[in-house]
């Protein structure tokens, strides 16, 4: 475990949000950091007290995470291939207001649903992306150019991009203002970056608290719309639009990760009447549109 400064101040000085709680004993590291396992937060949560970002502190070093987000698989996630393609089709709709066309990259693109619809549309398309599993699914099923590592593994060159994305990506990266950094050189003059990342000072956030669902495991850093706006700041970008951001997924699926997520009584008196229910009116794979706390930002390279 090591001690981390913050990302966006590099003070060291911050108040504990969440305290640490034991770890689940059959949850494996490769879990612990993969997308679509669900495994909640037990890490300590802290907030700098001179700029307000939230992170994880203290933490495993970065190599180790890196190692372990490399090597597990996410069947979970690409059972909901369906859902995920139609949610990332009114994606790259909302990234044509900004540029219409042209090369564009999707940094941790899972198994490629993003670029599908980029693909669709006419976009040159690129992905980056560190998990092996997901990498390759990409490559098969669609025939996708990704790049399996990280993005500074990648070393595109100056100015390549007409666009970059990072779909529920920031929070997993080890430094992400490094990471905004390297999309800007990577980026054009006036190129657009869409970033979507789970609002920590969304209601769902407040109300939920600790048992928040997007308290994960995997989750490094928490942002605000403030936090991430300074941040985007700092690495040279001009925020223009922000908006909430909605999904489509099974409605089987979204009962399975109640399941996932917690074992208390609660949550799981919850998640058997749902599931009976769900099955006993054949309501499993009706596709469902949800808002549960995620956020976009534009902005362009200044």
């Amino acid at each position: 475990m090591e001690n981390i400064i913050c990302n966006l101040c590099e003070a060291e000085d911050y108040s504990i949000v969440y305290e640490k709680i034991p770890d689940r004993e059959d949850v494996e590291i490769t879990a612990k950091y993969s997308a679509a396992k669900g495994v909640l937060c037990t890490d300590q949560v802290v907030k700098c007290n001179k700029c307000g970002l939230v992170y994880i502190n203290p933490r495993l070093e970065d190599n180790t995470i890196i190692k372990a987000v490399s090597e597990g698989d996410d069947k979970f996630y690409v059972s909901q291939r369906e859902g995920r393609i139609e949610t990332f089709r009114r994606g790259i709709e909302l990234v044509e207001k900004y540029s219409p066309s042209g090369k564009i990259l999707d940094v941790g693109c899972a198994a490629g649903f993003f670029l599908t619809a980029a693909k669709e549309r006419g976009w040159e398309t690129y992905g980056v992306e560190p998990n092996t599993f997901l990498c390759e699914y990409g490559k098969n099923e669609f025939g996708l150019n990704v790049f399996n590592g990280t993005l500074k593994d990648a070393k595109f060159s100056d100015g390549y991009f007409d666009v970059v994305t990072m779909w529920d990506v920031l929070e997993h990266t080890t430094d992400p203002l490094s990471e905004l950094h390297e999309a800007n050189r990577i980026l054009k003059k006036g190129g657009v970056l869409v970033i979507n990342f789970p609002d920590f000072d969304s209601i769902w956030a407040k109300v939920f608290r600790r048992k928040w669902w997007f308290l994960l495991s995997h989750h490094l850093y928490y942002f605000t719309p403030k936090t991430l706006r300074l941040m985007l700041e700092k690495a040279e970008f001009e925020v223009i639009a922000q908006r909430s951001h909605a999904q489509k997924l099974k409605l089987g699926y979204m009962i399975d990760m109640i399941d996932r997520l917690s074992k208390d009584a609660v949550s799981q008196s919850i998640y058997k009447v749902s599931k009976f229910f769900a099955r006993a009116l054949s309501l499993e794979n009706i596709q469902v549109t949800y808002y549960l706390s995620q956020t976009n930002i534009i902005s362009r390279k200044k």
